[in-house]
């Protein structure tokens, strides 16, 4: 990876982290008020719904890197997710991720000169869906998990085309801090773990040419059972008043 990749990467890492530890901090300051907000979203002019906006980084083995040597991989994301309170502690949301992940490598092939590690670079533009419930602690904390899909945009350029999606479960927590009544700033780390599912090319011989034919695409099955992803995210959620 190159020294200015390298740093762009760092430059974006220390800006997530340095807006966690803006968070944590001022949670350390004052948390009288988070205790309070869980009787603030009980009130009858605040709506059970709201709505997150997010950034994150991250790091992760995802789909497209079976046969490569893998030096480097990275994810940038952003995204939105919306909410909705079963009471002042629990709720259920609904997400949509965007996720760009760079992945540089090298792969053994062969050369006039014999055999040789060829560097590459791997651009994935991928959309996450997950479904998650959360908890939301009384004082500064919060716990969600739950299933999410997702799927590669560009699949010409995912190393597998065949890919249906990737399946699997997530787990995240952090720390919230009260703004106004009915907005909050958040920081944590969520990970994930996911299983590839894919459509296989079937052939059949033919003696009579003695080649092989295309019978179609197989029916759908588990690619790779196991994908691990961490990301730091920080994001902003604002609650609606009815």
């Amino acid at each position: 990876m190159s020294d200015q990749m390298r740093n762009f990467g760092l430059k974006k890492l220390m800006a997530v982290m340095l807006l966690a530890a803006m968070s944590f901090g001022a949670q350390a300051q004052d948390t009288s008020e988070t205790v309070t907000w869980c009787a603030v979203k009980d009130a009858a002019d605040i709506s059970p719904f709201s709505l997150q906006v997010h950034l994150g980084e991250g790091w992760g083995d995802y789909p497209g890197l079976d046969g490569d040597a893998t030096t480097d991989h990275r994810i940038t994301s952003g995204g939105v997710s919306g909410h909705y309170a079963l009471n002042c502690r629990w709720s259920l949301w609904l997400g949509m991720d965007y996720q760009y992940r760079l992945t540089k490598g090298y792969s053994i092939s062969e050369t006039p000169e014999g055999l040789k590690d060829i560097p590459f670079t791997k651009k994935v533009h991928y959309f996450c869906l997950p479904f998650q419930v959360e908890y939301q602690g009384p004082r500064w904390f919060y716990l969600h998990a739950g299933p999410y899909v997702e799927r590669a945009y560009n699949r010409w350029v995912a190393a597998n085309a065949f890919e249906v999606c990737v399946v699997g479960g997530m787990l995240g927590t952090g720390a919230y801090f009260r703004l106004t009544e009915n907005s909050s700033l958040r920081a944590g780390l969520t990970i994930s773990v996911g299983s590839q599912l894919k459509r296989y090319e079937q052939y059949e011989y033919d003696y009579v040419t003695n080649t092989y034919k295309e019978k179609g695409l197989s029916g759908i099955k588990v690619w790779k059972f196991s994908y691990f992803n961490g990301m730091l995210q920080v994001g902003y959620m604002y609650r609606f008043a009815r």
